[in-house]
C-alpha cells in the first residue's frame, strides 16, 4: 500500500534543494490555478510565486487581502480550519516580511513598522512564531554593522539597537516555546479537506486518510540555536562599539564646544583690538588735524606780526604825524586781526562755531570802534622826528 496524494507529492517537489527545479515547480503550479483562490494551498503557491519569482510586494499585499476575505467565509464551527487559516495568514505575512527585508532600499522605519504588524497578527491569532522576529533581528544586525561606520552620531543608532535586542529576545523566547510548549508555534497547514489523502487498500479501492502532520516541515532547533547565539554575540559587540562611539562622540562634541568657545574669545579679542586700534587712529588723526589747525593759526598770527612789524616801519617812514601813523597801523593791524580771526573761526568745530560767532562779532565791533575813533578823533597832530632828527609837521 502507498500514500501518494496530490498535495503530498507537490510539497515534495516544492521543498527541494535544486533552485531551478523549485522555480519550475512553483511556476507550473501557479499557472495551473492562476485564478483559483478556493484552498489554502492556492494561496500557498501564489505566495511562493509572487515572493521568489515575480518579486512583487504590491501583489503580495493584495494576496493577503484576498486571503483575509477568504478567511471570513470559513465555517466558525470548524476549529481545525479556523486554526489552520490563522497559520496560513501568518505564513503570508512572514513571506511578505522576508521579501521586504531582502530589498536594498528598505529603511529601519519600514522594518520597525513591519515588526509591529507581525506582533499584531500573532497577538490576534494567538500564534507565537519565532521565525519573523529572528529574520528582523538578522536584518538589524547587518544594518547596524554598516551604519556604525557611516553615522556621525552614535545616539542615532540607539533606537535601532533597542529594536534589534527586542526582536532577538522575542525570537529566543518563542523558539524555546515552540520546543517545550505544544501548539504555541503552528507552521503553515492546509485546511481539513486538503489534509485527506487517498490510501490504496487494494486494487481499485482506496480510502481517505487524514495526514495533516506530514505537511509540517520540522524545525532544526540546533541550527536555529546557533543563529540565536550568533545574533547574541553580534548584539554584545554592537552595544560595546556603539557605547565606545558615544563616548568618543561626546569627547569630540566637548572639544568642538571648547574650540568654538576659544574661537569666540579670539574673535572677541580681535574685535576689541580692531575697535581700540580704530579709536587710537581716530584720536591721532583728530590730534593731527587739531595740530594742523593750530599750526595754521600760529603761522597766520606769526605772519601777521611780521607783516605788521615791517609795515609799521614803512608807515613811520611816510607818516607826517602820530595820528596818521596810528591810523595806518590800526587799519593794518585790524585787517590782519580780522584775517587771523577768520582763519581761527573756520577751523573750530561746528558745534562751537555759533557761540564763537558772537565773540567774533564783538571783536569786530571793538576794532571798528577803535578805527572810527582813530580816524575821526582830534588827537596826535604833533610831528614825528625822523632818524635825521628832522621835524615833520602838517
Amino acid at each position: 500500500m502507498s500514500v501518494d496524494g496530490s498535495i503530498c507529492k507537490r510539497l515534495r517537489e516544492i521543498y527541494t534543494n535544486d533552485v531551478k527545479e523549485y522555480k519550475r515547480t512553483i511556476s507550473r503550479l501557479y499557472h495551473e490555478r492562476i485564478d483559483a483562490y478556493s484552498t489554502f494551498f492556492d494561496f500557498f503557491i501564489k505566495c511562493h510565486y509572487l515572493k521568489n519569482i515575480a518579486e512583487n510586494e504590491v501583489l503580495l499585499q493584495d494576496l493577503i487581502k484576498k486571503f483575509e476575505l477568504f478567511q471570513k467565509d470559513i465555517d466558525a464551527t470548524n476549529l481545525f480550519n479556523k486554526k489552520n487559516a490563522s497559520s496560513c495568514l501568518n505564513f503570508l505575512y512572514n513571506c511578505r516580511l522576508s521579501f521586504i527585508l531582502k530589498q536594498k532600499d528598505t529603511s529601519s522605519t519600514t522594518v520597525w513598522n513591519e515588526n509591529l504588524k507581525i506582533k499584531s497578527i500573532q497577538d490576534s491569532t494567538n500564534i507565537q512564531n519565532y521565525f519573523p522576529f529572528l529574520k528582523i533581528a538578522e536584518w538589524y544586525s547587518a544594518y547596524l554593522s554598516k551604519q556604525i561606520e557611516e553615522t556621525d552620531d552614535a545616539n542615532d543608532l540607539m533606537i535601532d539597537l533597542h529594536c534589534f535586542e527586542d526582536c532577538l529576545t522575542r525570537a529566543e523566547e518563542y523558539l524555546i516555546g515552540s520546543r517545550d510548549i505544544a501548539g504555541c508555534f503552528i507552521p503553515f497547514k492546509p485546511n481539513f479537506q486538503e489534509c485527506l489523502e487517498d490510501y490504496m487498500i487494494k486494487e481499485d479501492e482506496c480510502v481517505k486518510i487524514f495526514i495533516s502532520t506530514s505537511y509540517v516541515v520540522p524545525v532544526d532547533y540546533e541550527k536555529e540555536d546557533k543563529r540565536i547565539e550568533k545574533l547574541q554575540s553580534d548584539l554584545i559587540k554592537l552595544k560595546a562599539i556603539i557605547e565606545a562611539k558615544k563616548t568618543i562622540d561626546s569627547a569630540i562634541i566637548k572639544l568642538r564646544g571648547e574650540n568654538e568657545s576659544l574661537k569666540k574669545e579670539v574673535q572677541s579679542l580681535k574685535d576689541s583690538l580692531i575697535t581700540e586700534t580704530k579709536r587710537i587712529t581716530d584720536t591721532v588723526q583728530s590730534d593731527l588735524k587739531e595740530n594742523q589747525k593750530n599750526n595754521i593759526q600760529i603761522l597766520a598770527i606769526f605772519a601777521g606780526i611780521v607783516i605788521f612789524a615791517s609795515g609799521t616801519i614803512q608807515i613811520f617812514k611816510g607818516a607826517s604825524n602820530i595820528k596818521d601813523a596810528t591810523i595806518f597801523m590800526l587799519l593794518f593791524a585790524s585787517a590782519l586781526s580780522i584775517i587771523s580771526l577768520s582763519i581761527w573761526l573756520l577751523f573750530i568745530s561746528k558745534s562751537k562755531r555759533d557761540v564763537y560767532k558772537w565773540i567774533f562779532a564783538i571783536i569786530l565791533v571793538i576794532i571798528l570802534g577803535l578805527n572810527v575813533y582813530a580816524i575821526l578823533g582830534d588827537w596826535g597832530k604833533s610831528g614825528i622826528h625822523t632818524p635825521n632828527h628832522e621835524i615833520l609837521t602838517l
